[in-house]
């Protein structure tokens, strides 16, 4: 009798630390899966907003490469105007990647481009209103990437 106790005794305590063990598992499972889902989540968040501050340092380039050939298109201060302009631009088609890379949101990807595309559209402005007018329309654009953008990592 004493020996079936003992057998009984055994299982039960095996069958217990199985059971423990499987739902630790579950738990565990369920963690990394929460902890990856931030990870890619955060990965988005950055590369969106590393995007939009590369338009805003691109729009705000070119708006100084038009203000300088308004001034004097062979002048140095447009030169290096423009230049700047150039390596910014390079700058926000490489967020543009990433955030190509980042999401499957079709709608967003087509945002982004909008964005670095009507920014690069400022420099072309025939006046100062023509000029302004284009800087606004390319800030509603990286605003609408940046709304999209938030929404979707909600």
């Amino acid at each position: 009798m004493e020996a079936v106790v003992a057998v009984i005794a055994v299982a039960g305590t095996l069958l217990g630390a199985l059971v423990t063990y499987l739902f630790q598992q579950r738990a565990a499972d369920r963690a990394e899966r929460f902890a990856s889902a931030e990870r890619r989540r955060d990965e988005r968040r950055d590369s969106y907003a590393a995007f939009a501050g590369a338009c805003a340092h691109y729009r705000r380039s070119e708006m100084d490469r038009w203000h300088r050939s308004a001034e004097d298109p062979e002048s140095e201060k447009h030169s290096v105007a423009k230049e700047e302009s150039y390596r910014l631009r390079s700058d926000a088609t490489e967020a543009l990647f990433r955030v190509q890379l980042v999401t499957k949101d079709a709608e967003l990807c087509r945002a982004a481009s909008d964005a670095l595309q009507l920014v690069g559209q400022i420099h072309d402005a025939t006046d100062a209103a023509d000029c302004s007018e284009r800087v606004r329309v390319a800030r509603a654009a990286i605003d609408r990437f940046v709304h999209a953008a938030s929404d979707s990592l909600s």
